[in-house]
């Protein structure tokens, strides 16, 4: 499990986001462009590999790196097997990645390479589809104790 950040008395859940991919400096890459933005990356090298660390759950988003269609193969009927599986989105510069993307069931598509900013404006918005306004909003730790700025 992830640990609870916490802040000025209140307790921060972060988004923890799984990375696909079987490529060394990749992973570190999108590990360290999620970690700056202040998510909890965790990575999979292969969809095999995934799959089982979805079945252990904790997992608010996937982020897979173009993998071979057999392995997509692996990764979505694994998906299919799960009761509530996140969303994931496809990362890819390969000509066919939008039209896989949309086959597999992708919530989106982001063309690479792309610039970082890009890259993490499509996980805020996948994440934000998929949460409630406040899920990972600070939530106070003590009852009737308010957020700071909240009004009495």
């Amino acid at each position: 499990m992830l640990p609870e950040p916490t802040k000025a008395g209140y307790d921060v859940r972060v988004a923890a986001v799984l990375v696909i991919d079987p490529d060394p400096r990749q992973q570190r890459q999108l590990q360290a462009t999620l970690r700056d933005a202040g998510y909890a990356p965790l990575v999979a090298t292969s969809a095999a590999a995934g799959v089982e660390r979805l079945r252990e759950g904790g997992i608010d988003l996937t982020v897979i790196h173009y993998i071979e269609g057999v392995q997509m193969d692996v990764f979505a009927s694994g998906l299919e097997r799960l009761p509530d599986p996140p969303p994931f989105l496809l990362v890819s510069g390969a000509v066919d990645a939008p039209a896989m993307s949309a086959r597999y069931g992708a919530a989106e598509f982001v063309a690479g390479p792309c610039a970082e900013e890009e890259f993490l404006a499509v996980v805020r918005r996948v994440l934000a589809a998929r949460t409630t306004p406040s899920e990972f909003e600070e939530v106070p730790t003590r009852p009737n104790e308010r957020k700071p700025n909240e009004e009495p």
